[in-house]
């Protein structure tokens, strides 16, 4: 059975990510839930091929939380409980605008 998990597991990262006329990506800014920002303003960052459109901005958000599954298999006695992490990565290009910014990054 999967029951909501608890916030207090949830990491998100925000990362604003500028492609240049080169298509070279890096990240403009970013931000996570610790406070401290994970990536380096300037420092290369990955984009899908088919998002690598030169001269635009991305916004790739992260998410991941761990969990807590029991593991049970017939014919075996007793359960075991495993400890994984589920993970996403999301890439956004803005509607409106040229850019998305941050206050407080």
């Amino acid at each position: 059975i999967f029951v909501p998990y608890p916030s207090k597991d949830l990491l998100i990262k925000v990362s604003a990510i500028k492609i240049d006329s080169s298509k070279a990506a890096k990240v403009a800014w970013s931000w996570s839930t610790t406070g401290v920002a994970p990536y380096a303003v300037g420092t290369d960052a990955p984009v899908p091929a088919d998002m690598l459109v030169a001269d635009t901005f991305l916004i790739r958000s992260e998410l991941s939380v761990s969990h807590e599954l029991m593991m049970y298999l017939p014919g075996l006695s007793g359960t075991e409980a495993k400890s994984l992490t589920i993970a996403r990565e999301y890439f956004f290009r803005q509607r409106l605008g040229t850019e998305v910014a941050c206050k407080g990054c």
